[in-house]
Order: C-alpha cells, then structure tokens, then sequence
C-alpha cells in the first residue's frame, strides 16, 4: 500500500493537460469567430430587408 502513493501524473500527465488546454483555446476562439461571422451576416440580411420595404412602401402611382 505504501507504494501507491508515490505515484505521480509526472511530466507525462502535464504534456496531457497541456495539450488539452490549448485545443480548447483554438475550439473557443474558431467558434467566436464563426459566432461574429453570423451576427454579421444576420444584420447584413437585416438591413438588406429594412431597405427592401422601404423601397416598397413609396408612394403608388395610379
């Protein structure tokens, strides 16, 4: 029993933890960039809409 607790994650287990950490780093900042890709596209279709009835809206002619 005495054995068992020498025992360590050593430079093995850091490399580990490490390495997830930065895949994680990666995942979050390609995701907020998709994230701001849509708004942007979003409002762009917004406003691209906000334009059309506008346009619609003008006095008929009859």
């Amino acid at each position: 029993m005495a054995m068992a607790a020498n025992v360590t994650p050593g430079i093995l287990g850091f490399a580990v933890i490490a390495a997830l950490g930065f895949v994680l780093y990666l995942l979050l900042k390609n995701m907020n960039q998709r994230i701001s890709r849509l708004r942007f596209e979003e409002r762009e279709q917004a406003e691209r809409s906000e334009a059309s009835d506008k346009a619609d809206t003008g006095p008929e002619r009859g």
